[in-house]
């Protein structure tokens, strides 16, 4: 029986693990030509960096190679040496390892909330987390896993881990890992937790299939906090190196159904179900007595309790009786609103952000919003927005750029922002505010990383959160004297946005272990209050016009909502704050190796050469056997580090046209153009019709393609739209083998492919089941340039337009296709016929179609850890469909209406997955045809 289950794993792990490879893919091409690259190398890692950034990488270098040289007790010994791409030119703030090839990236540009990762200088915390990611993948592999390693490369290594290991574990572990060895990390970060306080202090408790693979109905943490609150309860529990055994065994596959969960028993006697209910257990407990020893202000609440989870962030005070505010649900995009006297009235949409913000000053708002180069999509920029709220004037003021919290001075005429140059150096800059221009760049001679700057009241200084060295402040700087003078003191506690008032500045903090509202004096005094004492927690405050009310942002269960508070009865507590390493309530054992190593690192001056080359860095990394609906092949994959080059050497059976084929192809994509090129044999068999006698065969034959051309992919993001143009051109040269309809000759073939995809499609919100709004075409043309016929055009086009409810959508699509069958080459057929029809012979197709989907109702439910059902959606479809035969001037028409079934869901608590039961209605079936068709297939949602 063992051996049974190990063979059905090994056949589990061939089937589904090309997903896993699909799924840690980033963009093919996405930096710009002109950057140069170096790249610092030792045993450890390989970092590989832009001109101009030596300082940043040498000091992850040293890091990396502090961390693999102390720091493994917990995770295990094994390790491989790492490539690492420092990007400079992202406003996005993240960072990934992932295989196929084994690499990371990390995205130099820091978040401007504080209060999302904590108070760790930003590379440092990239560093330690993602270096833990790089730790965790090298000791999982292990025997399954290994032989999957071995047999199908960096693909088979990750396919088998992650269908062995859960998320939670690599994630929970990287906080974890950041936590311990700094004096922050998101482990002792109060805004980390605040949504499983807000469930498990109103006595929600989820099961683990629900807590692990998520609602499209209710709030559920992702799994980064559940996570850590596993691995932390375990390392508690059970000493801190328990998830390394843990993690050795589930890499082995020593037990094979559920290997972690299997593994977890064996080494502390719990599954993940159960670790998982004792962790939340604890916390419960733990912040229920909190709870009870907390004395909570009273505020005012000013939003209505809300039915469907929803964040209202950012307030901000028009004047005594009015706030504007961000509003963005699961099932609406984000929007400005206005709220006055109790009466809501939406004002503008807001489009996609990285960070997203909202001040007001007098009348005008300001924020920032996303964009990105239309070719290099690893360059992305924001760009900065104003409203008038007098005249409704909504202008961009500044594009490309990357400024980041934007707000109007009191008169009107300036905005303040705070910009991170390609350098990576952070200042304040002051702005044109008619036309984006910088007019001034204020000094930073402490290099502090700055975010959230405000003008004070009298239009004389600038209030900003600056960081260095992993820890907080707010600083305050004289427009009149560029002096800089220090509002409040250094601090590893987060510290969120500010706003500043006439004497005094608020702003959110975590220094009491939960997220309130403080302030303290623009006198330099530094003494901090402490205005609110909230349930789960208080965020991102601003003062009323006259100084005498707060409103702010409170988190609940079901989102966020909007409070005030009259500061003379607030808390008025004085508080001094202790660094949240010395906060028991955070729970954090420390092994006596484990400490805050950020001061002990190195500064080796490692040696700096170029990086170059037209191959550099290109691996061998992925082989063996995958597949698809239509096609089972054998692959051998090579990429480079900088993914702009890759190469395929692949064997496979077409199923369609029981056929082989084998052949290799590459693309480059370092210049504007993307390069491809390929050639494959293969075998095919084709319906043809034989102009003599008008009947129909089956063609046999060998083909011999070679083929080289470019594409060029572009990428807009405008506001709440992604629009896209990529236009496709190929030479092809065939040689098409013996032919029953050549007559047993040989021919030779020169083909031109053109093909373009187009959309502008509007962003959706959680729920939505489709775009809300937006067009897109996809046009394919070939065509000989020989003797040979052979011509074939195919178009298809779409329209999203919205339903009857919130999360229903219509789309509405037509097709057509023309390709005569007395062509002597028929081309490979796209065409989409009627819903619930054999596909018929034609020469000239055409198909329209309506679809309207709906969602039914969200089960959060599964049995087994086998399979979880997030949703089940409804699409109800009209297809019509004709189509024609030229030389018997044929004109058939073929209409179906039905429905789909739809069920969303995720198996093995990793693989999201969705089950389509269609039944079609068939009202042009012909004598003795059923007139109904039902059909199941699964469609996998990486």
């Amino acid at each position: 029986m063992t051996q049974f289950l190990k063979l059905l794993a090994t056949l589990l792990c061939v089937l589904i693990f090309p997903w896993f490879n699909s799924y840690s893919q980033i963009q093919f091409g996405g930096h710009p030509p002109s950057l140069s690259w170096n790249q610092i190398n030792t045993q450890t890692v390989k970092i590989i960096y832009p001109d101009g950034e030596y300082e940043k990488a040498n000091r992850i270098a040293n890091l990396i190679n502090y961390i693999h040289a102390h720091q493994l007790h917990t995770v295990g010994s094994n390790s491989k040496k790492i490539d690492i791409v420092l990007q400079a030119n992202q406003v996005i703030s993240n960072g990934y390892v992932s295989l196929s090839p084994f690499r990371s990236e990390f995205f130099a540009t820091p978040f401007q909330n504080n209060q999302v990762l904590g108070s760790v200088d930003w590379l440092d915390g990239l560093a330690i987390h993602e270096y833990r990611h790089a730790l965790q993948f090298s000791n999982s592999n292990r025997w399954v896993t290994k032989f999957f390693h071995i047999t199908q490369g960096q693909g088979g290594w990750a396919g088998s881990m992650f269908l062995a290991i859960p998320d939670w574990y690599f994630e929970g572990d990287a906080v974890s890992s950041e936590t311990v060895l700094s004096s922050g990390g998101r482990g002792r970060n109060a805004s980390f937790f605040k949504e499983q306080r807000a469930l498990l202090l109103n006595d929600i408790d989820y099961s683990y299939m629900k807590a692990r693979n998520g609602s499209y109905k209710d709030l559920v943490p992702s799994h980064y906090p559940l996570g850590f609150a596993i691995i932390n309860y375990g390392r508690n529990q059970f000493g801190p190196d328990v998830w390394k055994k843990v993690l050795k065994d589930a890499g082995s596959y020593r037990t094979i159904i559920y290997p972690f969960s299997g593994a977890m028993k064996i080494h502390t006697g719990m599954r993940a179900p159960g670790m998982y209910k004792a962790s939340y257990s604890e916390l419960k407990e733990q912040w229920n007595k909190e709870l009870n020893e907390l004395q909570l202000t009273n505020h005012q609440s000013l939003t209505p309790k809300q039915k469907i989870f929803t964040n209202n962030s950012f307030p901000q005070y028009i004047d005594e009786s009015s706030i504007v505010y961000l509003s963005a649900s699961y099932k609406k995009t984000g929007a400005i609103y206005q709220l006055t006297n109790g009466q809501t009235k939406k004002i503008t949409d807001v489009g996609s952000s990285v960070s997203p913000f909202l001040s007001s000053t007098n009348s005008i708002l300001s924020w920032s919003e996303y964009e990105r180069d239309p070719r290099w999509g690893l360059r992305n920029f924001t760009k900065i927005i104003t409203y008038d709220l007098n005249t409704r004037e909504k202008r961009v003021i500044a594009r490309k750029t990357k400024f980041f919290s934007p707000e109007a001075s009191p008169d009107g005429s300036k905005i303040v922002a705070a910009r991170y140059t390609e350098e990576l150096e952070s200042n304040i800059v002051i702005l044109n505010i008619n036309d984006g221009s910088i007019e001034q760049v204020l000094p930073n001679p402490e290099d502090h990383t700055i975010s959230y700057p405000s003008w004070s009241f009298d239009n004389g200084a600038i209030i900003y959160l600056g960081k260095k060295n992993s820890q907080l402040a707010i600083f305050k700087f004289n427009l009149s004297n560029d002096q800089i003078s220090q509002l409040s003191p250094w601090t590893t506690h987060t510290i969120g946005k500010i706003a500043v008032g006439k004497d005094r500045v608020v702003y959110s903090a975590s220094y009491t272990g939960i997220d309130n509202i403080f302030s303290i004096d623009l006198d330099g005094s530094q003494t901090i209050t402490q205005l609110t004492s909230s349930r789960i927690g208080a965020y991102q405050p601003d003062i009323s016009p006259e100084g005498t009310r707060i409103v702010f942002s409170e988190f609940t269960e079901m989102g966020s909502v909007l409070s005030s508070l009259e500061i003379e009865k607030s808390m008025q507590k004085i508080i001094a704050p202790i660094a949240p390493s010395h906060m028991e309530r955070f729970n954090i054992n420390l092994a006596e190796y484990e400490e805050d190593i950020l001061d002990k690192i190195p500064d080796t001056k490692f040696e700096a050469k170029p990086y170059k080359g037209f191959l550099k860095g290109t691996k061998l990394h992925d082989w063996g056997i995958s597949g698809g609906t239509s096609e089972v092949y054998a692959r051998i994959g090579f990429t480079n580090i900088l993914n702009d080059f890759n190469a395929n050497l692949i064997s496979g059976f077409n199923q369609n046209e029981d056929a082989f084929r084998y052949g290799v192809s590459a693309q480059y994509a370092r210049y504007f153009p993307v390069i491809n090129a390929s050639a494959f044999n293969t075998d095919r068999n084709t319906v043809v019709l034989s102009k003599s006698d008008s009947t129909y065969f089956l063609d046999s034959f060998t083909q011999n393609k070679v083929s080289t051309g470019i594409s060029i992919p572009l990428v807009w993001e405008r506001g709440n739209y992604s629009t896209g143009l990529t236009i496709t051109g190929n030479l092809a040269a065939y040689h098409l083998g013996s032919r029953f309809s050549l007559e047993n000759s040989s021919e030779q073939l020169t083909s031109l492919e053109l093909n373009l995809v187009s959309y502008n499609i509007r962003r959706r919100a959680y729920q939505n089941v489709q775009p809300r709004l937006g067009p897109y075409l996809l046009m394919y043309y070939s065509k000989s340039l020989s003797d040979i016929e052979a011509e074939r055009f195919n178009a298809q086009m779409g329209l999203y337009i919205p339903g009857i409810g919130l999360n229903h959508g219509i789309l509405i699509e037509g097709e057509y296709q023309k390709e005569d069958l007395s062509n002597t080459y028929q081309y490979s057929d796209v065409f989409n016929f009627a819903r619930g029809y054999a596909y018929p012979y034609n020469d000239e197709v055409f198909r329209f179609s309506i679809n309207y989907q709906l969602p039914l109702l969200y089960p959060d439910w599964g049995f087994f850890n086998f399979t979880y059902f997030k949703r089940v959606r409804l699409n109800m479809f009209y297809d019509i469909a004709k189509h024609n035969l030229f030389l018997t001037d044929f004109e058939e028409r073929s209409r179906s209406f039905g429905g789909e079934l739809i069920l969303d869901n995720v198996m093995l608590n990793v693989l999201p997955i969705s089950f389509v039961l269609r039944q079609s209605y068939l009202l042009d079936s012909t004598s003795g045809d059923s007139n109904t068709n039902f059909d199941f297939f699964i469609r996998i949602a990486l």
